[in-house]
């Protein structure tokens, strides 16, 4: 029997990448997709008071996530401009 396809779905997926900074390994800084995780999954509050760092909408899903954990979002740094910052997630945060 002949089968044909009607949609393809391509989901290349994200990897990543920490920003470079100096003490960028010490404790407390963590990608925001673990961040979101320990807050989402496990009801952890990762601290009282945090910055977040955005290349990407899901950053700001993560600073509403602490945010909704009683975390102190004290700045979302996002280096875009433009028409990119003009979704729901930048607009809610």
């Amino acid at each position: 029997m002949k089968q044909t396809v009607k949609a393809v779905v391509l989901a290349a997926g994200a990897i990543e990448r920490p920003i470079a900074y100096a003490n960028n390994d010490l404790p407390g800084t963590l990608l925001a997709g673990a961040v979101r995780t320990y807050v989402e999954r496990y009801a952890v509050r990762p601290g009282s008071r945090a910055v977040v760092f955005a290349n990407n909408d899901s950053a700001y899903a993560t600073a509403l996530a602490l945010q909704s954990a009683g975390v102190v979002v004290a700045a979302i740094v996002d280096p875009r401009a433009g028409p990119r910052l003009d979704g729901a997630l930048p607009y809610a945060a």
